[in-house]
């Protein structure tokens, strides 16, 4: 009886520990653990409502950030966001919105929570916590997202959104390596040595 009541404690415990913190507190955990690191390489498996599935790598550091995922490739220096389309040789500039952003980048929601979203702890475990974020403007291109953060590094395990159009991106973390250093700024830009013969659509 001892023992049950001695374990009973314990998870009591743990349990009154894990609510202790808000939504907030764990967006702000997790975004320091992404930026303890000079860059972050993510390893991820995106898959789509309409069957789509996809393995992708994205390399980010602060808000920087370049993405390979096969057919599809973005870089973000900051300030100008190219997209690459593979089967239309076609790479297009824009100076992009904090939910553009979001869409290709989903870390990206992390850092722009506070003033674009109302975050709430939907559940927790002794490994996990699970926060819903709601878009605090109506004309959002985000309806809403999910995030799946692991409670021994704080880093997002899975991250789901439904953007305004019902399309719907489910990503699958499925490992992370921090660089010991910043990668060199072209990373984070679009290689035109690359693809010489792309078709430029500047929208700047």
């Amino acid at each position: 009886m001892r023992i049950c009541l001695f374990l009973f404690t314990l998870i009591f415990s743990a349990i009154c520990t894990m609510a202790q913190y808000t939504a907030s507190q764990v967006l702000a955990n997790t975004a320091k653990a992404i930026d303890s690191s000079p860059a972050l390489s993510v390893n991820y498996v995106a898959k789509a409502n309409d069957g789509t599935q996809v393995n992708g790598t994205l390399t980010v550091a602060q808000e920087k950030f370049s993405v390979n995922s096969g057919d599809f490739g973005a870089w973000y220096d900051g300030e100008v966001l190219w997209s690459y389309q593979t089967k239309t040789n076609e790479v297009t500039l824009s100076e992009p919105t904090a939910e553009e952003l979001m869409e290709i980048n989903p870390f990206d929601i992390i850092n722009h929570y506070a003033s674009h979203y109302k975050a709430e702890v939907k559940t927790s475990t002794p490994t996990t916590y699970t926060v819903v974020l709601t878009p605090l403007a109506k004309n959002n291109s985000v309806k809403s997202a999910t995030l799946i953060v692991n409670t021994s590094d704080w880093l997002p395990i899975e991250i789901d959104a439904t953007f305004a159009n019902n399309a719907k991106l489910d990503i699958t973390v499925s490992g992370y390596q921090r660089l010991d250093k910043v990668p060199a700024k072209t990373i984070f830009q679009f290689p035109y040595s690359t693809y010489p013969k792309a078709s430029v659509i500047d929208l700047r």
